[in-house]
């Protein structure tokens, strides 16, 4: 429904824009899975729970902080 709202409005390349963007940042700072364990699982690889502003600087935060949990165990 929202996207033939957005067509109508002349919007719907705007949003695709917006959403591809989104996404070429969400593949830059994921984390690398195969680093992944049982005891230390890959935090929302995929951004799935990201709804705002603020639950994207979260994932954020969260996937930074699993490449330093997982380059300090290397050492």
């Amino acid at each position: 429904m929202f996207g033939v709202w957005a067509a109508r409005r002349g919007w719907a390349k705007a949003i695709q824009g917006k959403e591809k963007s989104f996404y070429r940042r969400i593949q830059k700072y994921r984390a690398d899975p195969s680093s992944s364990s049982p005891q230390n699982p890959i935090p929302d690889y995929y951004g799935e729970k990201v709804a705002s502003v603020k639950d994207y600087r979260r994932w954020l935060k969260d996937q930074r902080a699993f490449k330093l949990k997982k380059n300090k165990n290397l050492f």
